[in-house]
């Protein structure tokens, strides 16, 4: 679903030549402070992007019809005529 090793590396090869495409046009100054941002925070988005994958799997797995649900007023009657029946 959400793609093989081999298919990620190349979606961030492709994106870090795109990066490196840009850099070209920037002047020296700002390749330098753009390298170093892309070298801080890569690793910070594939962390993020595994954690993301991670939560969507628990939040797939749950099971939403075994949630509490505030009682219906037709569900509240039921149990009023039914407790009533009783005594």
């Amino acid at each position: 679903m959400f793609g093989s090793t081999n298919s990620t590396k190349s979606a961030i090869c492709r994106h870090a030549s795109l990066l490196l495409t840009w850099l070209s046009v920037l002047d020296a100054r700002e390749q330098q402070l753009a390298k170093g941002l892309i070298t801080e925070l890569s690793p910070k988005y594939l962390q993020a992007k595994q954690v993301g994958r991670e939560r969507k799997k628990l939040t797939g797995a749950i099971e939403r019809d075994m949630f509490a649900c505030p009682p219906r007023p037709d569900s509240f009657k039921c149990a009023v005529a039914a407790f009533t029946a009783v005594y």
